[in-house]
């Protein structure tokens, strides 16, 4: 904490904040860990041609072709440099979802701002996907939004379940959770939603960024990090990691 203003003599206190201590990064083992800062991808003939793995476990995401990943052009309130995904073919693709997530406890955080999302369907894995496993026949699990106002972590255990919130055009931090048999979505570490959910029923396909294989669609989103666990972490933890990327990319 910092000492009293000199001279006053009444103890008024500055902020407690110290801007030479940011808050840091509690998750020192990460199952994946992407940014957009400090160089952690590269580029081909102006687009994302593989944003690199920062947890040491080399699960960089790629494109099938440098054409279609997105373009580093957007940026987040605090100016740092973000993928623009445009809705109509960029694209990132990984290893299997079993790398990423475990069938019955995860936690991803994604910081991320959503624009159009046309698609209002029913069931989960028919709407514009931002994280999924990129399976043709139908997600088993997906961060996805719908009519541009609804973001939701869906989970295939036999039945289709949705944990369901809103969300707006600004640059959020945006979390999900599984379990215990339950998955949630959490805004900022403020608006949390809850369903009750089993075990993902399948994690063999490709962990895929905005991109849909069952109905062919792309999601339009700006996204500056992604962080991958395959436990699921407690809230001590998850409020330091929302702490931690609101600082680093200047989220209110």
């Amino acid at each position: 904490m910092s000492p009293p203003l000199g001279g006053l003599g009444c103890g008024l206190m500055l902020s407690s904040f110290d801007a030479s201590s940011p808050p840091a990064d509690p998750v020192v083992a990460w199952d994946a860990a992407y940014d957009t800062d400090g160089g952690h991808y590269t580029t081909s003939s102006g687009h994302v041609d593989q944003w690199t793995d920062q947890s040491g476990n080399a699960r960089h995401l790629t494109p099938d072709i440098a054409a279609d990943g997105p373009v580093d052009d957007a940026s987040t309130p605090n100016a740092t440099t973000a993928f623009r995904f445009d809705g109509t073919s960029g694209y990132l693709q990984g290893s299997a979802a079993s790398n990423f997530i475990a069938a019955g406890a995860a936690t991803i955080f994604a910081v991320l701002k959503v624009h159009a999302a046309p698609t209002n369907n029913a069931d989960g894995w028919d709407n514009r996907s931002i994280v999924t496993d990129g399976q043709a026949g139908g997600a088993f699990f997906e961060l996805a939004v719908k009519n541009s106002t609804h973001i939701y972590f869906g989970n295939y255990d036999g039945s289709d379940d949705q944990a369901d919130t809103t969300i707006d055009g600004a640059w959020h931090v945006v979390e999900m959770r599984h379990e215990s048999g339950n998955i949630y979505i959490r805004i900022d570490g403020v608006t949390e939603a809850t369903v009750a959910s089993g075990n993902t029923s399948d994690l063999t396909g490709l962990f895929t960024v905005a991109y849909n294989a069952f109905n062919n669609t792309y999601a339009q989103v700006d996204m500056a990090a992604l962080r991958c666990k395959k436990t699921a972490l407690d809230l001590t933890t998850r409020d330091a990691v929302v702490a931690f990327l609101k600082y680093k990319y200047g989220i209110a």
